[in-house]
């Protein structure tokens, strides 16, 4: 088959659909060539300038080609317009034109674009024509103003391909910096901001070097320094290179130095304090941001431009918020709250987007330190939305608030929802970018047992991680829980270790550190049970959960800046790491566990609770038949230890976690107790997997594209998918997909798919 987009056809296929015009007048053809000018339709007045033709052979040529459905009518945009009805009729005619006419023709759409000056949509086309007309100043020109058109579209994709084809132009054009009125520089640093808004973080931060060199070479200090406080924000926005962005921005507040105060400047103390704040260096940060605020309030406004002006608000806000954070380091939240309510209110009136979706962020994470799940899931689904709508979905806290998202429904127990959230991911993404929210998905597939899935996801991230500072965390969290799982806590253990080191170089004193520290003494205390059951000496595996326990608590205590305190999750974690220490150890204290159950549940994490109650219920055990009890106390353990039991059989079946569930019937078949079995019951036949599986056929993957994008084996695709089609009594995979939407089972239906099973 011949693909419609190639630059040539073959000859014999291109004869063969010449022939059908064969038997249309000199009108027709002319109309024909001048609409196969067109990559998709082009409007009628348009057509009309460019063929050329009188008024009465316009409309005779049209109608004929109308009538020989060559062309078709179409209305866009309140406009009539004409369309080729086969993409490969258009190549062959446009292909047929000699060389020489092609590029008269061009021109001439180029000209008659260019009279058009502004209007929406005419930069682009112009772009197209006079390059293919040879016209390289107006072509660079044109793809300059296209780029621009597309990012207030929002489109960040669309927008890459303007300013790559304005930077391939820049050599071959003569005073390139005049034409395009921008410099090179300054192109290649919103051709990283765009790489990076379009789902490509490693493209965003080479292009953001390259800027600077280039600043470096040709431009002078104000330049150099805009384009390293640029650079130092596209590393920010990929999740690394922290120092280098201290670094750059740095460098960038020397260059400025002794300049007068302006937006440059601001901007530099600003993106310098929150490069300091993601490195977990607050302390160095405040003075940075209080001078921001300084050079905002020196700076004469009256000599800036509109859009000047606006800058100078996005740093001063920017700033604002740096400052808040480090208002909630110093415990002050109403301090903190009333600074980001002024950021909020700056940043909406500098209409700067990423800014305004820091803003929200920093109320999120506020929340979530403080245990309001449901608060601090409202904030992030709002900032996702808006950073959809703002088309920044993969890029810096779009990206961030999707894989939060993930993690506070886990945390809540929306499991489907973190399904939905990470397995509802745009093909066209790169795994590159994706992969960070495929690793926060896999705390569900390794919590429901699909352990083979989870393994499968860190072998392929492994291989190449994605460039985010959340990565060791997710990553070692779903390993060392996988290993467990797998009845392996020699592997366990040693992955811990591994990711405890890797994520104390990428976010020094985070929690993920604690909650690692808290699973890797699990791991221990694993051994240190096996040891002592097979007669084997445990003080190698006592020693190691100590040594853990030692590292959580540095976390927590020398470790976090000054003033910092650990909200409920971290003080679950390391109360859970208290307690694997004394199992390490033997002991059967089931007061321990009671503070790790009470403090994960009070803040809404049921499952790591019911985890915590099954450690209960097995030292409650242990307790109920140790020397010295009484029939009494040990009766009442064991009613507790049922209690325990119950409550964390009911939350396995309502979050569907299989390994919990089979642990809790195994510990209470030992102990002779009853575990009920109920739960309500899914609304859907499928289950959060098979679902994804069916989404994306109805997006028409294959069974291998299907695996790639949801990290599982082709074969395990094709298994869920003839269990999906054995539920809806489906024939096929087009049958299963229309059922499945008929029952509203799944969303709206892509159109190729509507279209296949009308």
């Amino acid at each position: 088959m011949v693909a419609a987009g190639r630059a040539e056809l073959p000859e014999a296929l291109a004869d063969v659909l010449l022939t059908r015009l064969d038997q249309l007048s000199d009108q027709a053809r002319v109309v024909l060539q001048v609409a196969s000018l067109a990559e998709r339709r082009i409007p009628h007045d348009l057509l009309r300038d460019a063929a050329e033709l009188s008024a009465d052979e316009l409309a005779a040529g049209l109608r004929e080609a109308v009538s020989h459905h060559v062309l078709v009518p179409v209305r866009t945009d309140d406009q009539d317009a004409y369309a080729f009805r086969h993409a490969l009729l258009r190549e062959a005619v446009h292909d047929d034109l000699l060389p020489g006419e092609r590029v008269r023709r061009h021109a001439r759409l180029a000209e008659l674009l260019a009279a058009r000056g502004d209007e929406p949509g005419t930069a682009a086309d112009l772009a197209r024509h006079a390059v293919a007309a040879h016209d390289l100043p107006r072509a660079l020109a044109a793809s300059v103003l296209a780029a621009r058109e597309a990012q207030r579209r929002h489109g960040p994709a669309e927008a890459l391909v303007h300013i790559e084809r304005a930077l391939e132009l820049w050599p071959a054009v003569p005073d390139p910096v005049r034409v395009a009125g921008v410099a090179e520089s300054v192109l290649l640093r919103d051709a990283a901001w765009v790489a990076g808004a379009a789902g490509d973080p490693e493209r965003a931060t080479a292009l953001g070097a390259l800027a600077v060199r280039v600043a470096d070479e040709r431009e002078g200090p104000s330049a150099r320094a805009d384009t390293r406080i640029r650079y130092a924000m596209r590393l920010l926005d990929r999740g690394t290179g922290v120092e280098e962005a201290i670094g750059a921005t740095e460098t960038a507040i020397g260059l400025l130095a002794g300049t007068p105060p302006g937006p440059d400047l601001a901007w530099a103390h600003a993106v310098l304090a929150r490069t300091l704040v993601n490195a977990d260096r607050p302390e160095p940060a405040w003075p940075h941001a209080r001078t921001a605020l300084e050079v905002v309030g020196g700076t004469d406004r009256a000599a800036l431009t509109g859009p000047e002006r606006r800058d100078l608000l996005a740093a001063h806000a920017d700033a604002l918020i740096t400052l808040a954070f480090c208002a909630q380091v110093e415990g002050d939240p109403a301090g903190a709250r009333e600074l980001l309510a002024q950021a909020a209110e700056l940043a909406a009136a500098a209409g700067s987007r990423t800014v305004e979706l820091r803003t929200v962020w920093t109320r999120g994470v506020s929340l979530l330190e403080e245990g309001l799940l449901d608060a601090a899931a409202a904030e992030f689904d709002d900032g996702s939305r808006r950073a959809a709508g703002y088309g920044l979905s993969w890029v810096g806290y779009g990206l961030d608030f999707q894989v939060v998202q993930a993690r506070v429904e886990f945390q809540r127990g929306g499991w489907d929802a973190v399904t939905r959230i990470t397995h509802g991911i745009d093909p066209t993404v790169p795994v590159q970018v994706t992969g960070v929210l495929a690793a926060a998905g896999a705390l569900v597939t390794v919590a429901r047992g699909e352990l083979d899935d989870a393994e499968r996801l860190l072998e392929l991230l492994a291989a190449e991680p994605p460039p985010h500072d959340q990565i060791p965390m997710l990553l070692g969290m779903v390993g060392v829980e996988a290993a467990c799982l797998r009845d392996d806590p020699g592997l366990a253990a040693r992955r811990a270790r591994a990711a405890i080191d890797e994520v104390a170089r990428e976010l020094p004193s985070h929690l993920g550190q604690i909650a690692l520290c808290a699973l890797g003494a699990g791991a221990q205390a694993d051994l240190a049970v096996a040891a002592r059951a097979e007669g084997k000496p445990d003080s190698t595996f006592r020693e190691a959960a100590a040594e853990l326990l030692t590292l959580a608590e540095q976390v927590t205590g020398t470790g976090l800046p000054r003033g910092t305190t650990i909200g409920p999750e971290g003080r679950a974690w390391l109360g859970r790491a208290r307690a694997e220490v004394g199992r390490a150890a033997g002991s059967s204290d089931p007061a321990a566990w009671t503070a790790v159950v009470d403090t994960f549940a009070g803040y809404g994490d049921d499952y790591r609770a019911a985890q915590a109650r099954l450690r209960r219920a097995a030292a409650l055990l242990d307790r109920a038949v140790g020397a010295g009890r009484g029939p009494a106390a040990g009766a009442a353990d064991r009613r507790a230890a049922a209690e325990d039991l119950a409550v964390a059989a009911g939350t396995a079946q309502r979050l569907g976690a299989a390994p919990l569930a089979s642990a809790v019937a195994e510990l209470a078949g030992r102990a002779g107790e009853g575990v009920p079995s109920g739960g309500p019951a899914r609304p859907s036949p499928f289950t959060p997997r098979e679902h994804a599986v069916l989404e994306q056929v109805a997006h028409g993957l294959t069974n291998r594209a299907i695996g790639e994008r949801l990290f599982i084996s082709e074969k395990t695709v094709s298994v869920h998918l003839s269990r999906v089609m054995a539920k809806l009594g489906a024939s096929g995979r087009t049958e299963a997909v229309s059922l499945a939407h008929a029952r509203g089972l799944i969303g709206r239906l892509p159109d190729q798919v509507t279209r296949a099973t009308e």
